[in-house]
């Protein structure tokens, strides 16, 4: 991750000033627990709507959309591991919480949750960076394994996805995308998004306890210098269902190296 740097282009934006890139502060956490060096990147939303919010989510090149769990943004009594307690969509500080009800896929297991509307504000109190409009996301109720339907949850268990990938959706229709394809860009950017080194050295921390450093590497709108160094690929398809952004990656046994299309996820380590 330290050397990662992609994005997606499109045409620059009309004007003749050059304006920087918006920084999102991303926190660094290693697990404390076993096993050792799980090591995570987060970033903090700060509001959904009208709502107060200051939860941080993972951060996950390899999914496209953006979920949270429902205890973080409703109140606890609409909250079951049996869904969101509502009979007909309702607007709670901003936040239209619809009853649509969506899954979104991952690896090895599945959110469940309702699909949500709201304005999406994140990254740093002093500078905060949102969405133009109201994006649709999915406000999570639970989260269930692939191979034995088990609910899980715990200490290691992030609250929520934050997805940057470029790529694809989740949800009805895919719909579901990444807060970062409805941030304006300052005039004589691109719109995109690039990661620049988080360093090498990492400290024990939780998120609870608020003690995890932050470094600067997430930048919105990708200047003309930055773009010039930028080698650009086509993502292969990995799934006709779920259209992750893919890597060729290899295995050598023996002779004769095995490769095939291995989904690109630093939401992982």
């Amino acid at each position: 991750l330290s050397t990662l740097a992609f994005t997606l282009l499109l045409l620059p934006r009309p004007g003749s000033a050059n304006e920087l890139p918006a920084q999102v502060p991303l926190i660094k956490l290693e697990y404390p627990g076993r096993p050792k060096n799980i090591r995570m990147l987060y970033v903090k939303v700060l509001s959904l709507g009208n709502h107060a919010v200051n939860q941080p989510l993972l951060l996950d090149t390899g999914s496209s959309g953006m979920t949270i769990d429902c205890k973080s943004v409703l109140p606890a009594r609409m909250c079951s591991d049996g869904g969101i307690n509502i009979t007909q969509d309702q607007d709670i500080d901003g936040i239209k919480v619809s009853t649509q009800q969506a899954v979104m896929n991952y690896g090895t297991y599945d959110d469940y949750g309702n699909v949500a509307y709201a304005r999406v504000t994140f990254g740093s109190p002093t500078s905060p960076v949102s969405t133009d409009t109201t994006i649709p996301f999915l406000i999570r109720y639970k989260v269930v394994r692939h191979n034995n339907g088990e609910i899980v949850g715990g200490g290691l268990w992030h609250k929520g996805i934050f997805g940057i990938s470029p790529v694809g959706g989740g949800g009805p229709d895919r719909m579901i995308k990444s807060p970062l394809m409805l941030v304006n860009v300052g005039a004589g950017l691109d719109r995109g998004y690039y990661l620049s080194p988080i360093g090498a050295n990492w400290k024990v921390c939780t998120n609870e306890d608020g003690n995890c450093p932050q470094v600067e590497a997430l930048h919105i709108g990708v200047p003309a210098d930055v773009k010039k160094d930028f080698k650009i690929q086509r993502w292969k398809e990995a799934d006709r269902r779920y259209n992750f952004p893919t890597i060729d990656a290899c295995i050598s046994w023996g002779s004769e190296p095995k490769c095939r299309p291995t989904l690109y996820d630093t939401g992982n380590s």
